[in-house]
């Protein structure tokens, strides 16, 4: 059995790591990767350079506990169509359900799980067991990482200022423990039984801020497909199957056609080919998307017009205004009105 993670993951470590001290680029050539192929979403990378990622982030930082550290800032984004997902959904109680079965979207490297009962809530972390055996240090930085991003998505989803009830760490506790005291703020057991972060049971029912019915939907179909396409990915239609290769882009510009090909191991032509006698196209595909995307971004009103034409292709503002207003029959700026008026 292969053991790998989705480059996302790779790239949010190496940028992480810029934030303190370490140089990107050189960190990128020193773990075998160029700045350009760290943008390859879809591309996969195995334990032993995955972990080298780790190790050499850890040694240009001089930062023992780095993993507490990036995982305060990591967006939940890192983790691609997940990620929106789970921002889109209802409670904190179904988003970390999402992160349990949708986990191999992003790689087998490394497991969530979650327990429910009358009295807690808890999120259980563990690297693949090939992986703690053989370089038990940098997967002690993965679980470490894990837990603050934990916070940082439960303070980003829910507005508030969440903390668990006590930590757990299968491992022996470090002399210094400034870091995990300020990172997770609670009481600390190690050379427990699991890795995991204990919550009161309340914790499930808090609403994520930004839940989306519409777009949880549109997400929870799309991971669906995902997740089915890397159980068996013979079976899925190609026109889902581009759908998803380019919502599975959402922070980075959209693939183009060949792109895409190359993603889904054949010529442009081929594509083409099938997408026609499916009944549809690459770029009827492309202007569903980047409606989806256009409207997503206008009403958010975080990103300013040409940047938003910029994302979507659109290399001239004026051109996207005028498909906008084909899409929704007002202009970004109305548009982006009228939702502020609706909340």
């Amino acid at each position: 059995m292969d053991i790998k993670v989705q480059m996302s993951i790779i790239k949010d470590i190496i940028y992480e790591s810029a934030n303190y001290g370490a140089n990107k680029k050189l960190l990128a050539e020193a773990t075998g990767f160029t700045l350009a192929e760290l943008d390859d979403g879809e591309r996969w990378v195995d334990l032993p350079q995955a972990q080298l990622v780790w190790a050499k982030a850890v040694e240009l930082t001089q930062q023992a506990q780095l993993g507490l550290l990036i995982g305060r800032s990591s967006n939940p984004h890192v983790i691609g169509l997940l990620g929106y997902l789970m921002e889109s959904c209802p409670d904190l109680g179904q988003a970390f359900e999402l992160l349990t079965r949708f986990n191999p979207l992003f790689g087998n490297m490394f497991s969530y799980h979650h327990e429910r009962s009358k009295s807690h809530f808890r999120v259980l972390y563990e690297p693949h067991p090939e992986w703690w055996a053989l370089y038990p240090e940098t997967a002690r930085q993965a679980i470490e990482t894990s837990m603050s991003r934990t916070l940082s998505i439960i303070h980003r989803f829910s507005g508030k200022r969440i903390w668990p009830q006590r930590a757990c760490f299968r491992y022996a506790a470090p002399e210094d423990l400034s870091i995990y005291r300020t990172v997770l703020n609670t009481d600390l057991i190690f050379s427990a039984e699991e890795n995991r972060l204990d919550f009161d049971q309340s914790l499930a029912k808090v609403p994520v801020a930004s839940h989306n019915f519409t777009l949880y939907q549109e997400f929870r179909a799309l991971a669906e497909l995902k997740l089915a396409e890397i159980q068996n990915p013979h079976n899925i239609a190609t026109a889902e199957r581009v759908k998803t290769i380019l919502l599975s882009a959402l922070d980075q510009q959209l693939p183009s056609i060949d792109q895409t090909a190359e993603q889904l191991q054949c010529s442009t032509r081929t594509l083409q080919r099938r997408l026609r006698e499916e009944g549809t196209s690459f770029q009827s595909i492309l202007e569903e998307i980047r409606k989806e995307l256009a409207i997503r971004f206008v009403k958010k009103r975080q990103n300013k017009l040409a940047e938003i034409a910029s994302f979507l292709g659109y290399s001239d503002p004026r051109v996207f205004r005028r498909a906008f207003k084909r899409w929704t029959g007002f202009t970004p700026k109305a548009y982006a009105n009228i939702s502020q008026s609706e909340l």
